[in-house]
């Protein structure tokens, strides 16, 4: 299964999917199948994705002015 995930969620955050869940046993449909999500932090990263970062950081500041 597949799913879009909005831009701009953070780690942590909760999205409920109707009908995608464990089967039911009385009615035969679906339960709801609950996605949390986990945004994870690359520990290492190579000098360009380092200088990448650090342009967008710029960019963003420049924004927020």
């Amino acid at each position: 299964m597949t799913m879009k995930v909005p831009r701009g969620t953070s780690s942590g955050r909760v999205f409920r999917l109707p009908g995608q869940g464990m089967p039911k046993l009385k009615d035969g449909g679906r339960g709801n199948l609950y996605a949390k999500v986990r945004v994870t932090i690359p520990e290492q990263m190579s000098d360009r994705e380092r200088e990448l970062l650090e342009q967008i950081k710029k960019l963003r500041e420049g924004r927020a002015g």
